[in-house]
């Protein structure tokens, strides 16, 4: 009718997907995202505080160099241990090696949430339309139909999959440190936000129970 086909209406779609996703990243609700995302080797949180380490998590770069790397035992490692007396940061790599210490008495605040990108679930919905569209206008409708509806499914199970746990702690002096990561396919270490969630509410009951004393 307008002299747009439903190829490019797809084209549309795409760059409108590309726009938002660019400024997507911009509202997190405050949540602060740490360099790129790591995915878990380790992750355990102690039953006590008495055990000495309130929780640990290890990290390696995701990818499949990474991967690669991980099994000649040449990879870059992030470790985040809480202590109950310091936090310690440690990024290891074939670059050197950085270490980032703060005592607990020091901590201000602590934040822990998990993000995915609004960006995937938007092309899965635009794909939905497209295929839609598609066959309302076209005489080779139900292909396209069919093609839109494929591809917004991959794009949808991307979106589920890619689930990005943060936690972050931040000090007196204004300095965060923290740690962003997902699931390991390979390592086959879960990412569970409630372990994420009682990690931190460890550390802050640990925190206030000192400064009570």
């Amino acid at each position: 009718m307008f002299g747009v086909g439903p190829w490019e209406i797809l084209w549309l779609a795409f760059i409108a997907a590309v726009i938002f996703g660019a400024f997507a990243g911009r509202f997190r609700g405050g949540l602060r995202s740490y360099g790129p995302t790591l995915v878990l080797k380790e992750f355990t949180v102690a039953e006590s505080p008495t055990e000495g380490t309130l929780f640990k998590l290890v990290g390696r770069p995701s990818g499949l160099f990474g991967w690669f790397f991980s099994i000649l035992g040449i990879d870059s490692v992030t470790n985040l241990t809480v202590s109950n007396r310091e936090l310690s940061l440690q990024s290891a790599s074939l670059s050197g090696e950085v270490q980032r210490l703060a005592p607990l008495a020091c901590i201000a605040s602590t934040n822990c949430g998990f993000l995915k990108p609004i960006f995937l679930l938007v092309m899965s919905v635009l794909f939905v339309l497209l295929g839609l569209v598609g066959f309302g206008v076209s005489r080779g409708g139900s292909g396209i139909l069919l093609f839109g509806l494929i591809i917004a499914l991959v794009f949808f199970a991307l979106y589920s999959l890619n689930k990005k746990i943060v936690i972050s702690i931040e000090t007196t002096g204004g300095s965060f440190m923290g740690i962003s990561f997902k699931r390991s396919i390979i390592e086959n270490v879960p990412v569970d936000f409630e372990k994420a969630r009682q990690a931190i509410l460890a550390l802050n009951k640990h925190i206030v129970d000192t400064r009570i004393r």
